[in-house]
Parts: structure tokens; C-alpha cells; sequence
């Protein structure tokens, strides 16, 4: 079985052993999809929205919600990249022979897999509230699927930060900080034309904008193939970062293991006698270290005279 699908139901095996982390990602998304779809509901009477195309606020800000969700999961995968790194897993994945790209790919696998589920549930969520897609189940698979896009680039931005740092706090910190404004530097509340110019211009590079663009009009529009091609846009952006650096950090741990390995003493320089057990040298070999001082012949031939005249 290739090494991708083994890591990638090991961190899915690791998902469901903390199931907490899971609900907690989705809850958060589905309380505000509550609140902010009762507070502005009035919204979808007024020329604001109608005049775009929208009949239902709730409608509206379901792809926000689904976004939001995929975001922190995201999040949560670079958590378990710091966890991998300071449980000592990371370096026993590099060591083994496998390649490093199968590490990765294991990990933004299983959060494809689980961002798509969280996707669904909140969208399905939405439907019980009274939301419908217009486009039918092409728009729906259509929306599951550029959300999840969304999610695999995010995560493998956490993933890069949490390589880069291997600090658990600096990721949750940089996670939360590229994930909330870019929910709402984006037409998740309220469509961008009624919002400010700077707002606007942000937005034209936030690549949730143009995932969420896309869901909205799925959800009450129709298709729009330039919002398509400006969202496959912004993919391009999103996946930037984590196409230029595919280095891991923290050196090699199998050269580092093999420099320990010869620096480390010899039994002959420690004093062990060859062939004994705590020897590594074997029985008919000399130890290297274990020289001895040169014979002279005429030394010899006169030890044997003394010896002999002795007798």
C-alpha cells in the first residue's frame, strides 16, 4: 500500500481518537449561522439583495459558514504537524524510507476528507434552516468541492508555518490571524460592492472571496463562469506559498544519526581486547588503535643469544 494512503488514514485514525477537535471546528460555524442568519434575515426584503439576485439571507451566508469551517480545520492540521514534531514522529516518518512528499500528502488528505464532511454537514445544516441551491446537486458537489480546494490550500499554509516555527502557540497565533480577516475581508456578510474601497481591493486578493463569490451565486444564482476562472485564480495564489517550499526543517536526522555513529569511540580505543564481548573488533583482526612498537632484527637476534647462553 503506498505510504500516502497509510499516513493519510493514520491522521484520519488520529481525527477520530479526538473527536472533540472535529465538532469544535464545526460548532463555532453553525452558532453563527444561527445568529447572524436571524439578526440580518431582513436584509433579503430589502433592494440590497434583491436587486443582486438573492432571496434569502440565509442562502447568502451559507458559504461563508462552510468556509469558516474548512479555515479551522486548517488550523487544526497545523497543530497535529507540531504535535508530529515534538512527540519525535516527524523525524522517524523522515528516516524511514518513504518520500517526503508522502508525508505531507498524508496529512492534507486526511483534512481534504474532513473538511469535505464538515462542509456537508453545514450545508446541510442550512438546508433544514430553509436554504436551497438553486443549481441543483451539480451546484452542490460544485460548492463542496471549491471549498475543500479552499481547505487543502489553507492547511498547507498552517502546515508551512508550523514546519517553519515548530511552535504550536506562533501557529494557533498566525492561524487565527490570516483566518478571520479573511472571512470578513470578503463578501461573506454582505455583498462587496456596498462595502468600502479598501475592503474591496483586499478582497480581489483574498482567495476565500472568490470561493465564496462562487458559492453565493451557486446557492441562489446560477453559474458564472468568470467568477469561476477568478476563483481558479486565487487558487493559484493560495497554493504559492506551499509550492516554493518543500524543504523540511531541522537538518537531516539520518546524516545527523551517522556523524554521531563516527565520532562515537571505538571498543579497541576504549581498551576492550579483540574478540571479547564488549569488542566490536573481530577475533582475527587487530584493533586499528591497538599499535605495536616496531621489532628492530638485531634486538631480536640478541635477546635469542642471551636466552640461549641463560640455558
Amino acid at each position: 500500500m503506498p505510504a500516502t494512503v497509510v499516513l493519510t488514514f493514520r491522521n484520519l485514525f488520529k481525527n477520530v481518537r479526538t473527536p472533540m477537535l472535529v465538532i469544535a471546528s464545526v460548532a463555532q460555524p453553525l452558532v453563527w449561522l444561527v445568529m447572524f442568519s436571524q439578526t440580518f434575515r431582513g436584509l433579503a426584503d430589502t433592494p440590497l439583495l434583491r436587486g443582486l439576485g438573492y432571496r434569502s439571507y440565509l442562502a447568502f451566508l451559507l458559504p461563508g459558514m462552510m468556509v469558516l469551517a474548512v479555515l479551522f480545520t486548517a488550523l487544526q492540521s497545523g497543530l497535529a504537524m507540531v504535535s508530529d514534531i515534538d512527540s519525535g514522529m516527524l523525524d522517524k516518518l523522515r528516516v524511514s524510507p518513504i518520500n517526503r512528499l508522502s508525508i505531507l500528502l498524508g496529512r492534507v488528505l486526511a483534512d481534504a476528507v474532513t473538511m469535505l464532511a464538515q462542509g456537508a454537514v453545514v450545508l446541510v445544516a442550512g438546508t433544514l434552516m430553509g436554504a436551497r441551491v438553486e443549481t441543483g446537486w451539480l451546484g452542490t458537489f460544485g460548492m463542496l468541492a471549491s471549498v475543500t480546494l479552499l481547505g487543502v490550500a489553507w492547511a498547507s499554509l498552517a502546515n508551512l508555518i508550523a514546519l517553519r516555527s515548530g511552535n504550536a502557540e506562533l501557529t494557533m497565533v498566525a492561524g487565527i490571524f490570516l483566518a478571520l480577516p479573511a472571512l470578513f475581508l470578503s463578501p461573506a456578510f454582505l455583498p462587496l460592492r456596498f462595502q468600502p474601497d479598501w475592503v474591496q481591493t483586499v478582497a480581489r486578493f483574498n482567495p476565500a472571496s472568490y470561493v465564496i463569490g462562487v458559492g453565493q451565486a451557486l446557492m441562489s444564482i446560477g453559474n458564472d463562469w468568470g467568477q469561476d476562472a477568478r476563483m481558479l485564480a486565487g487558487y493559484r495564489r493560495a497554493f504559492a506559498p506551499a509550492r516554493n517550499r518543500r524543504r523540511l526543517p531541522r537538518g537531516d536526522p539520518l546524516k545527523e544519526s551517522i556523524d554521531r555513529d563516527a565520532t562515537f569511540p571505538t571498543s579497541s580505543a576504549l581498551g576492550y581486547p579483540a574478540g571479547s564481548a564488549l569488542s566490536t573488533t573481530p577475533p582475527g583482526e587487530r584493533a586499528a588503535t591497538a599499535e605495536e612498537p616496531p621489532v628492530v632484527a638485531g634486538a631480536a637476534v640478541r635477546r635469542g643469544v642471551g636466552a640461549q647462553t641463560e640455558l
